[in-house]
C-alpha cells in the first residue's frame, strides 16, 4: 500500500514546485539582465540568493513528496 495520494501528489507538484521553478527561472533571467545593464554586483547576489533559496526549499520539498511515495513498513 502506498502512503502518497496520487491527486494529491499531482496538485503539490503543479501548484507548488513546478510554479516555484518558473519563478526561479524568471529569477535568473532577472540576474542576467541585471549582469548586462551593469547593475551593482550585490543586487544581482541578492537576486541569485532568492533563486537558490527557493531552489533549496524546493529540493525539500520534492524529497518530502518522495518520502511520502515510499511504501509503508
Amino acid at each position: 500500500m502506498m502512503t502518497a495520494n496520487y491527486g494529491y501528489l499531482a496538485y503539490e507538484l503543479r501548484d507548488g514546485v513546478l510554479q516555484d521553478m518558473v519563478a526561479i527561472g524568471l529569477l535568473i533571467e532577472a540576474a542576467r539582465t541585471a549582469l548586462r545593464s551593469g547593475a551593482p554586483s550585490n543586487d544581482v547576489e541578492a537576486i541569485l540568493d532568492r533563486a537558490q533559496q527557493a531552489t533549496r526549499r524546493d529540493l525539500g520539498e520534492l524529497r518530502s513528496m518522495i518520502d511520502r511515495l515510499k511504501p509503508a513498513a
